[in-house]
C-alpha cells in the first residue's frame, strides 16, 4: 500500500481520473491518516468554486450536525463518488443520470481512494450513490441508521459503515431532520466503542401462559416497549 500526503492523492487522482476521461471539478480533502471518511454522492455548484466538498447548503446542515457530536471538519477525510457538478432537473428536483460506465470508472477511483487511507477505520455514507459505490445497494431510506461491516478498496479492508441521508435531502425534506441527527448520534457511539448490536430474540407461537408471563414480565420491569 502506498500512504499519500493530501496534496499527493489529490494530484494522483486527478491524474488517473483525466486518463478515463472524467471531468474533476472537486477531489477529496482532509487529513488522509483520519479514521474516519465521509463519502457524498456528487459535488455541487459551491463545492465547484471552492474545491472543496460539503461546503454548500447541504455542508453546512452536514458540519452543523457533526459538531453537535463533536466531530469537526479537521477530523475527517471527505469525498463524494461522482467528482463533478451533476445537474439538477428543477422540475423534478432530481440529478441528471450518470451513465453505466462513467459510474463504475468513478466508483474504481473511490475503490482507490480509499486504499491510499490506510488509517480508515469509519465510513460515513451520505445518500443513495455512495450506498451503492460502498456496498452494492440502493434505497438509503431503507438502509438509513444501519451500522455494519464492509469490505472497502481494492485492497479489500474491513471498515465499521454508517449510513444516513444526503444532508441535501434533509434541505429539501426538513422532517427528516431527526433521524439524520439520530443516525449521526450513531456514527458518535460506533467511533467510542459505544454502540453495541442490538439482539432480538423472537417469541413464536407463544402458549397462552407463556404470552400472559412475558407480559407480566414487561410490566414488572417498567422499561420502555414498543409494538
Amino acid at each position: 500500500m502506498t500512504f499519500l500526503s493530501e496534496k499527493n492523492l489529490t494530484k494522483e487522482f486527478t491524474s488517473r481520473a483525466r486518463q478515463a476521461n472524467l471531468q474533476v471539478e472537486c477531489v477529496g480533502a482532509g487529513p488522509t491518516d483520519s479514521e474516519l471518511v465521509i463519502i457524498g454522492e456528487a459535488v455541487g455548484d459551491k463545492e465547484v468554486v471552492m474545491k472543496m466538498p460539503f461546503v454548500g447548503g447541504s455542508g453546512q446542515v452536514l458540519w452543523r450536525s457533526l459538531d453537535g457530536i463533536g466531530v469537526h471538519r479537521k477530523d475527517a477525510y471527505c469525498t463524494n463518488v461522482i467528482k463533478r457538478e451533476v445537474p439538477l432537473n428543477f422540475k423534478t428536483n432530481q440529478r441528471a443520470k450518470i451513465a453505466k460506465p462513467e459510474l463504475e470508472h468513478w466508483e474504481a477511483l473511490l475503490d482507490w481512494e480509499l486504499d491510499r487511507l490506510e488509517r480508515v477505520k469509519y465510513v460515513l455514507i451520505l445518500g443513495n450513490q455512495a450506498l451503492r459505490a460502498i456496498i452494492g445497494e440502493w434505497g438509503i431510506t431503507n438502509w438509513r441508521g444501519s451500522v455494519f461491516d464492509a469490505v472497502v478498496g481494492r485492497d479489500r479492508r474491513t471498515v465499521k459503515v454508517i449510513c444516513t441521508f444526503n444532508p441535501a435531502h434533509i434541505l429539501r425534506e426538513p422532517r427528516w431532520e431527526a433521524f439524520f441527527r439520530f443516525d449521526l448520534h450513531k456514527l458518535k457511539m460506533v467511533m467510542d466503542g459505544d454502540w453495541h448490536e442490538y439482539k432480538i430474540n423472537p417469541i413464536i407461537n407463544p402458549s397462552p401462559s407463556e404470552a400472559i408471563d412475558y407480559i407480566e414480565k414487561l410490566h414488572d420491569e417498567e422499561l420502555p416497549i414498543s409494538i
